[in-house]
């Protein structure tokens, strides 16, 4: 989805990839290395070699995402440096199931990144402008993005890409904290999983 972001490549190595956005150097989210955790003996020479292209260009944040209980992956990750940070969870569903009777009246759809990159730096206080590169990300085959609006104002953003033909990934729901609690998300949600139906779509996980 970043591939053209400027500078941005990713790098395979046994099994792993490892991003490198230099255009966002403080965001260990978009600099990070993934790996088959079943064979966690190869996030070791992964790391080394992503730590040596991080080192060639100004990113300052990276990271890897391991599996939870994976104790051989947290140890590695401990002998290059790293530290737990953070313990995200990844939520599937079928999509017949979900309630999806919100209004959604107030969601437009249109390839706006721009505009989700910035709700996302406020919804995460993140250092603004961090998120700025990916604003001139072309749209994906198959992606889409939905932005919420409040009282005509931009209040939050959903993006969705698939995985697969069944699955609907759902990234970057973000709602600006002067909107929190009005239902501003879950219009979003809303919205973007109908589409995931009428796509085609059979389940959705959100990253």
């Amino acid at each position: 989805m970043f591939g053209d972001v400027q500078g941005a490549r990713l790098i395979e190595h046994g099994g792993t990839l490892s991003s490198v956005v230099p255009s966002i150097p403080s965001a260990s989210i978009f600099n990070a290395t993934t790996y088959d955790h079943a064979r966690p003996e190869a996030l070791d020479a992964a790391l080394t070699e992503a730590e040596q292209a991080y080192a060639e260009t100004d990113v300052k944040a990276w990271g890897a995402w391991i599996i939870e209980g994976d104790a051989e992956g947290q140890r590695i990750a401990s002998r290059h440096g790293m530290k737990l940070d953070s313990s995200p969870r990844a939520m599937g569903a079928e999509l017949s199931a979900l309630d999806l009777s919100a209004d959604t009246s107030n969601v437009t759809e249109g390839w706006d990144l721009a505009t989700a990159a910035r709700l996302n730096e406020l919804g995460y206080a993140v250092q603004p402008g961090i998120f700025k590169p990916l604003g001139d990300v072309s749209q994906p085959d198959g992606a889409r993005c939905f932005i919420i609006e409040h009282e005509g104002a931009l209040a939050g953003s959903v993006v969705t890409c698939p995985n697969g033909e069944d699955d609907c990934g759902v990234f970057w729901v973000a709602t600006d904290p002067v909107f929190q609690g009005r239902g501003i998300a879950r219009a979003g949600m809303t919205a973007a999983l109908r589409q995931a139906i009428a796509d085609g779509h059979r389940t959705t996980t959100l990253q």
